[in-house]
């Protein structure tokens, strides 16, 4: 860059200045504020922090950094919703039960299945998978002995 045209040069010049002055250092830091607000259930913050440290990246030309940040950025910020949709699920699951709509039962658990495994939640995916499938089973041979 420094060997590059002027305007190459202004931008290695202003690179260089941001480092010096410490703003690659501001990205850990603010995702280390991200990753704890994310841990202690505070999702807008996080979010928010993850973009914060996105645009450092960004303004520092680290792209991949930059790219990667926006994706935990969105991620944070749409958590709560797929966590309420989840727990409606598991709730219609159980509903279903209680009025043995089997069928209906392993389709919600199933769907409250997804959505953990969405949110990187492996027990609840596990749990609602097998649940979803022994209802399954259930609602199969129920239906033939229907007949």
């Amino acid at each position: 860059m420094l060997s590059g045209g002027k305007e190459e040069r202004k931008i290695a010049q202003d690179l260089l200045k941001k480092v010096e002055e410490g703003e690659h250092l501001k990205i850990s830091e603010i995702f280390n504020n991200a990753d704890a607000a994310l841990k202690a259930l505070e999702y807008e913050k996080a979010s928010k922090l993850f973009n914060k440290a996105a645009e450092i990246a960004q303004d520092l030309y680290v792209l991949d950094i930059a790219e990667s940040l926006k994706e935990k950025a969105n991620f944070s910020g749409i958590i709560p919703n797929m966590s309420k949709q989840r727990d409606k699920h598991v709730h219609d699951a159980r509903s279903f039960l209680r009025n043995e709509d089997f069928h209906s039962a392993y389709i919600s658990y199933k769907k409250a299945s997804d959505l953990s495994k969405k949110l990187v939640d492996f027990n609840k995916e596990e749990e609602y998978r097998l649940k979803s499938k022994a209802l399954e089973e259930f609602y199969k041979v129920d239906e033939k002995y229907k007949e």
